[in-house]
């Protein structure tokens, strides 16, 4: 019973995978095969490494702008809104009894509202929650808006000094830039040349490896013949034992060769295919002409931009040396200031201590 209920799960699966057993395969694309020139162009507008350097670039100049809007008048805005409970001045019943020269009460004299918000003795409710509580009303607000404005005015070389130290940083920013774009490129082009040495490796070892298998077999049919005892075994075990290194030395050439792809897609950057192929182009010898040291010496100052930036360093140091002496004097700035108050409150006590 068994066995039938396997034999129908088996044709099942035939039948279901029938469809797609008798269609066509499709055609796979044939990788693009990519020239040193065009990896490249793509590492210039895609590597990863140059985008941070690019981003870094941007950093430096928009520091740089923010020292040439130093001279830019500095305003500041502040409002605040509440809602407060209503207190009102109130002269104490004891003035009642206080009787007045002219006639009159104290009590009278003090009750107006001009009095009772210069001379503010007393409101209508105490300190307790019950109160504070019984006053409170959310139609009674408190609004403050502030307007501050500083202008500078001379500011002793801080910001001469500073736009020069954020000028230095930029053209620092340029020269990382080119460092970049550099080992950018060196390290396309040692991979490129990586893949381009394994191929040839794997060429070289595919062409004498069947000369190494018919050595290999030919001895081995010596050895089985009538005159097998005249054949020495040493030299069989030498050829396995040359073939076994040929063969390990294969799996580490092809290792390499996807290593190296692998980090030409990774310097390169996301642009670049997964499936992505070099030109079969074979490597030719390069011409190097010779030069004394002294040339390069004096092209490399001219030239390298780590001799540029080690200057540009320098520069920036004393830029910062003298902003930081700036900084020891005062500011010479214009401000100016406006406040505004409204609130609900009917009373509007002067005194010092209430407001």
């Amino acid at each position: 019973m068994h066995r039938f209920f396997s034999l129908a799960a088996l044709l099942a699966v035939v039948a279901l995978a029938a469809p797609a057993l008798a269609a066509p395969a499709r055609p796979r694309k044939a990788a693009k095969k990519y020239t040193l020139a065009e990896l490249e162009q793509l590492a210039r507008q895609h590597a990863p490494a140059l985008g941070v350097a690019r981003a870094k670039l941007k950093a430096a100049e928009t520091q740089l702008l923010k020292a040439r809007l130093l001279w830019v008048p500095v305003a500041k805005l502040q409002a605040f809104y509440s809602i407060v409970p209503k207190y009102s001045c109130e002269v104490p019943e004891s003035f009642r009894n206080v009787l007045l020269d002219g006639g009159g009460t104290l009590y009278d004299a003090m009750n107006t509202k001009q009095m009772r918000e210069k001379f503010c003795m007393g409101t209508n409710a105490s300190d307790t929650a019950a109160d504070w509580f019984k006053n409170f009303d959310v139609r009674n607000y408190y609004f403050r808006v502030e307007l501050s404005l500083a202008q500078p005015l001379y500011t002793f070389g801080k910001i001469r000094y500073a736009k020069r130290l954020a000028r230095k940083g930029v053209a620092l920013q340029k020269q990382r830039m080119r460092v970049a774009r550099h080992k950018a490129l060196r390290d396309v082009r040692r991979a490129y040349l990586a893949v381009k040495l394994a191929r040839e490796m794997l060429f070289t070892i595919d062409e004498g490896e069947p000369q190494l298998r018919k050595a290999e077999k030919k001895l081995q049919k010596e050895l089985d013949g009538p005159k097998g005892d005249e054949v020495d075994k040493v030299q069989l075990y030498r050829l396995r034992i040359a073939r076994a290194e040929v063969d390990a030395l294969k799996l580490q050439v092809k290792k390499g060769e996807r290593l190296a792809r692998a980090a030409l897609r990774a310097l390169v950057g996301p642009k670049l295919p997964v499936g992505y192929d070099i030109d079969p182009k074979p490597l030719a010898p390069l011409a190097v002409p010779r030069k004394p040291l002294q040339h390069h010496l004096v092209r490399a100052r001219r030239k390298r931009p780590e001799w540029k930036m080690l200057n540009l360093a320098v520069r920036a140091a004393k830029a910062q040396i003298k902003l930081r002496k700036a900084q020891f004097l005062p500011d010479l700035i214009f401000a100016l200031r406006y406040k505004l108050k409204l609130s609900t409150s009917d009373d509007d006590p002067r005194h010092a201590y209430l407001n």
